[in-house]
C-alpha cells in the first residue's frame, strides 16, 4: 500500500473510530465490504452489517453476502425491503436508485431505533 493509502486508510479508521458503534449497509460489494471490515476491525462487535433482500436480488448475491459477513466476523442481519411495491420504482425511471435507496434507508432508520445504534453507513 503506498504512503497516500495509508494515510486514506488511517483516516477512515479514525473517523470509525469516533462512531462508538455503527450499522454497515451491506450490499457485498467492494465499497461496503470494504467498510464493513475496516469497521470490524476498529469497533468489533459494535458494528452490524445490514443486508437488504428483497425480488430484485439474485440468491447467489444474498447467499454471498452472508459467506463474506462470516468471513469477516461481523453480525448479520437480512431485511426485506419492498420497493418492488412502490410504482415510481417500478416504472424504472432513471432515478429509480433514488427509491431503492429511500426504501433501504427507512428500514435501517428503523433498525437503528430498535438497536440503539445511532450510525449508519
Amino acid at each position: 500500500m503506498n504512503n497516500e493509502l495509508k494515510q486514506k486508510y488511517e483516516q477512515l479508521k479514525k473517523i470509525i473510530k469516533k462512531l462508538d458503534s455503527t450499522i454497515v449497509a451491506f450490499s457485498g460489494g467492494i465499497d461496503s465490504t470494504l467498510l464493513l471490515k475496516v469497521a470490524y476491525d476498529v469497533l468489533g462487535e459494535k458494528v452490524v452489517a445490514v443486508t437488504a433482500d428483497s425480488p430484485s436480488l439474485p440468491r447467489r448475491e444474498l447467499e454471498e453476502t452472508k459467506r463474506i459477513a462470516q468471513h469477516i466476523g461481523a453480525k448479520h442481519l437480512i431485511i426485506n425491503t419492498e420497493e418492488a411495491n412502490n410504482k415510481n420504482y417500478l416504472n424504472n425511471p432513471s432515478n429509480r436508485c433514488y427509491y431503492c435507496k429511500t426504501e433501504l434507508y427507512s428500514k435501517l432508520m428503523e433498525i437503528s431505533k430498535q438497536l440503539g445504534i445511532k450510525n449508519i453507513l
